[in-house]
């Protein structure tokens, strides 16, 4: 399942002010470990949990967001910091996905892709670059001549992009958020990709395999230097 703040906020208006019964107790840290992969995620549910309170903090409400908090604890000792996550289209839920590694993205993105002509997607890269995140694309040279496609836009956005620069394709499919998570699968970044397409994604924090893709993105950024901005 991927994570939804929403659904975390339906979660919680659940079971707001309840007394905390074993089986609610049960219900509550099975539907949160359902929901809940990494370490943000967690803390995401405690600072809603939080405003649930500050907005109404009564006597009552104040134990009751002790116990969730107990109840979070006990989530974050299942979790495993090298956990993966998947998602597949037809369907939002790649776009969900990579929508959230953007906004949740605090200095850079290094984009290797064979195209981006997802106009729901450069705009989130758009609005990325506008709160100061470092962009940078990598993309196959034939493909920004596609109708469509939108490598001119977010080099003017202020994107650095570069091009293979020889007959064959750049054919990867990945990114990596801050150096720490990597995006990587079928997924091209374009509007039948999410739309009609059967595709999927990968995202992971394993620092085996961000590290093998950082290099593979290092190296081809130093190959295609000569097509920089």
């Amino acid at each position: 399942m991927s994570f939804d703040p929403q659904s975390l906020h339906a979660l919680l208006q659940q079971f707001f002010a309840c007394a905390w019964s074993d089986a609610e107790r049960k219900q509550f840290v099975r539907s949160l470990r359902d929901m809940i992969q990494f370490e943000d995620q967690l803390n995401a549910a405690r600072n809603q949990a939080l405003a649930l309170v500050q907005a109404d903090p009564t006597a009552d409400h104040v134990v009751w967001l002790e116990g969730v908090l107990r109840m979070l604890e006990r989530v974050r000792s299942g979790l495993n910091p090298h956990r993966s996550e998947a998602a597949f289209s037809p369907g939002s839920d790649i776009l969900h996905l990579l929508g959230q590694q953007i906004q949740k993205a605090d200095h850079h993105l290094r984009i290797c892709v064979f195209t981006i002509s997802d106009n729901v997607i450069t705009d989130r890269l758009i609005d990325a670059m506008a709160r100061g995140l470092k962009v940078e694309i990598i993309t196959d040279n034939d493909k920004r001549h596609d109708t469509g496609s939108d490598i001119r836009q977010l080099r003017q956005a202020g994107a650095a992009i570069r091009m293979d620069d020889g007959p064959d394709h750049m054919h990867h499919k990945f990114a990596l958020f801050d150096d720490v998570i990597l995006l990587t699968g079928s997924f091209n970044w374009t509007r039948s990709a999410s739309a009609r397409n059967y595709e999927n994604v990968l995202i992971t924090r394993d620092p085996v395999l961000v590290k093998s893709y950082l290099r593979e993105y290092k190296r081809l950024w130093t190959q295609f230097q000569a097509s920089a901005n």
